[in-house]
């Protein structure tokens, strides 16, 4: 068996976790009365729009997550493979991918209750990853590989940067206690020194350090006025690149330091900021990600200076801040972020997640059931679309205007929805087609809802002053007044009739007039004023929340159900707040 492979393969037989994407977690536990219970949800999603079921056994909302594509380029910038597809977002500056391109070692950026934040080995071939935190130390960052993948390098607290075979043989481990401000380090072709950057105590400007074993630690680049940054070793480690900063002249450059006449001359001048230098297998090349300002030719991406004639070159335009790693031939990877949403139901009986959805990149929002229960109607990608409880197809009303269709509401028979386009309020068939504006005179309207007997619709008014919530009946396909109530109002859900207590409409709202993330959810009878603070000052479930909230009504008018954002945690909180009422 190959050398390299036996670390890979002792950490796959240690597994202690998968770095694929993991269920929803959730914790049930009382909270302030005993009526109310929270599902809490952890990592890496985030949670709204709550929307419950008629046969009340379900609470379905949209769930969010950060995914990360991790591509392999060419030098010239075609892609030539999707290396992987993770659920999650990396910390690019401390991953790692080894020299065969086979495996990727990287940071999750979301923080794990339990464990902080976790490192992570995932197998190109097999496909696989696992959490390595349990065998690493738990600080363990910046890994980098060898330049022909036999060693494994990274830092732990201290600053001390360890060395180790695939075989998981130590090699070597220093304590590098000159510099304060640590920034970043490379290791000699040797695989015994080292060069790393960063700002001594009281010291205004980055210095370049050399760890040999034979004279520890000795300060190689320094001066007053100028910054020294991201040292990079030669193939044959007779050469370190770096970038200055000067303060003195403004003048930013790439540069060569000589270790054996101790001397450096400069290699590119005019550049702009520079993030990444890598030299070229034969030495003969020097690849940077930054700017360059010379010569007719500006912008940034991916440079390659030849050392013979100097000449300079733009491999490839690209955004910096999407590099993941550099390549010694120029090639690179490329890290693309984006949020993924997907539809997702919460059991109320047995406490359990399902996804009725597929994953899409295409921003969803506002789901709400169809009376029945056999179909959801929810936005995607600012248009309506139905979603069927039971098979998971997603399809399209077709609604042609407005162009934007948002926050829909079934009608209480089912055979009408009322949406907004953010300004202006629209039914349409339950079954799509063309969309008819139903307000007169009214804009910056949006949130409609239905009133239980479908006679009326309350939507919010979006001005900051007086008559921001308003209920208008609904008759001959036109709105007329009926009912306003001053305030801001942020999120609005209406019951159903309740036998004994009729219907109200739930209402979240800042705490003060911009202070979107102090908030109270009050429930107002709209027939005779009758107005109970839930979340607030005076509620009689929580008396202080921070962070966001929505919310809806149980089917059966008496409980709720809401989400409360304090980032980073989201909950899925239900209670049966009519329980004293009666």
């Amino acid at each position: 068996m190959s050398k390299r492979l036996i670390f890979p393969l002792l950490l796959f037989s240690l597994l202690w976790g998968f770095s694929c994407e993991s269920p929803i977690s959730t914790d049930i536990k009382s909270g302030d009365l005993s009526r109310t219970e929270f599902s809490v949800y952890f990592p890496r999603n985030e949670i709204f729009d709550p929307a419950w079921s008629p046969d009340g056994e379900r609470i379905t909302f949209v769930s969010k997550t950060m995914a990360t594509d991790i591509y392999k380029m060419s030098a010239a910038g075609d892609t030539l493979e999707l290396v992987k597809r993770f659920f999650k977002s990396l910390i690019t500056s401390d991953g790692s991918i080894s020299p065969d391109g086979q495996y990727l070692i990287y940071i999750d950026s979301d923080w794990d209750v339990n464990t902080g934040k976790n490192s992570y080995l995932y197998s190109v071939t097999q496909d696989t990853g696992m959490i390595i935190t349990d065998i690493l130390p738990l600080s363990a960052r910046r890994f980098r590989w060898s330049r022909d993948g036999s060693v494994i390098y990274y830092k732990i607290s201290g600053y001390t940067i360890v060395a180790m075979t695939p075989g998981g043989a130590p090699v070597f481990s220093v304590t590098l206690d000159s510099i304060m401000n640590f920034q970043d380090y490379d290791v000699s072709p040797d695989k015994q020194s080292i060069v790393w950057y960063g700002r001594p105590q009281n010291h205004r400007y980055d210095q370049i350090w050399h760890y040999t074993p034979e004279n520890g630690q000795q300060k190689l680049l320094a001066a007053d006025s100028i910054y020294y940054k991201l040292p990079a070793w030669s193939p044959d480690g007779s050469c370190i690149a770096y970038y200055t900063e000067n303060r003195k002249t403004d003048q930013l450059s790439l540069n060569i330091y000589s270790l054996k006449n101790n001397s450096s001359r400069t290699l590119v001048d005019s550049t702009g900021y520079i993030s990444r230098i890598v030299w070229s297998d034969d030495g003969q090349t020097v690849y940077f990600t930054g700017y360059y300002f010379g010569n007719d030719i500006s912008g940034g991406g991916i440079w390659a200076v030849s050392l013979p004639d100097n000449i300079i070159s733009l491999n490839c335009p690209c955004s910096l801040s999407n590099i993941f790693q550099l390549d010694a031939d120029g090639s690179f990877y490329l890290q693309e972020d984006y949020p993924v949403y997907q539809l997702s139901s919460f059991s109320v009986t047995d406490k359990k997640i399902t996804f009725l959805s597929p994953k899409t990149r295409e921003e969803m929002s506002c789901p709400d059931w169809s009376p029945d229960g056999a179909s959801l109607v929810f936005t995607q990608d600012r248009k309506l679309c139905r979603i069927h409880a039971g098979d998971g197809e997603t399809e399209s009303l077709n609604i042609d205007n407005p162009y934007n269709q948002f926050r829909p509401d079934f009608s209480p028979d089912g055979s009408l929805l009322v949406f907004d386009d953010g300004d202006e309020i629209y039914t349409v068939s339950a079954k799509g087609g063309q969309a008819k504006k139903i307000n007169t005179g009214n804009y910056d309207l949006y949130n409609p809802v239905w009133s239980p007997d479908g006679k009326q619709i309350a939507c919010a008014y979006n001005r900051y002053d007086t008559d921001s919530l308003m209920v208008f009946n609904y008759t001959n396909e036109k709105l007329s007044r009926a009912k306003a109530w001053p305030g801001i109002y942020l999120d609005i859900s209406w019951s159903k009739l309740h036998p004994v207590l009729g219907s109200f409409i739930l209402l979240v709202q800042p705490r003060e007039r911009y202070d979107m993330y102090g908030l109270k959810l009050k429930a107002l009878n709209p027939e005779n004023g009758q107005l109970l603070e839930l979340i607030g000052n005076g509620g009689s479930l929580l008396k202080d929340l921070r962070g966001e909230i929505k919310a809806c009504w149980s089917p059966d008018a008496e409980a709720i159900a809401w989400i409360h954002v304090d980032y980073p945690t989201y909950s899925l909180n239900i209670a049966r707040i009519f329980v004293d009422l009666q």
